[in-house]
């Protein structure tokens, strides 16, 4: 097919100054037209390229989500524990404290 263009636009040629000029204007339009399928083609690329990224970006902060709540649960465990060390150790203190007076108050007697 380009060959067949090529022939009739160099038989425009024959006609002189217009015809010179209508060849260069149909060549740049041509070229024009394949420039733009072909940055058409590069942008349909970056756009499946921007989708893809946007699903792993999903995807790791996702996992980022639950590592951040799987790291509060700990602290909220560790904080509850460390509550119930404390409580443990007052009535740990509570016993012994009951235990010396009993002890003392037999001795007493």
């Amino acid at each position: 097919m380009e060959s067949e263009v090529l022939k009739m636009l160099f038989s425009l040629g024959t006609y002189g100054p217009l015809g010179v000029m209508s060849v260069v204007g149909f060549w740049l339009f041509l070229q024009e037209r394949k420039r733009t399928a072909d940055m058409t083609a590069k942008i349909g690329e970056y756009i499946r390229a921007s989708h893809v990224a946007d699903a792993e970006h999903t995807k790791a902060m996702s996992a980022l989500s639950n590592l951040y709540d799987l790291g509060m649960k700990f602290t909220e465990a560790t904080t509850n524990s460390s509550a119930a060390m404390t409580a443990l150790k007052e009535a740990v203190e509570r016993l012994e404290e009951e235990i010396r007076r009993s002890s003392n108050e037999s001795k007493r007697r």
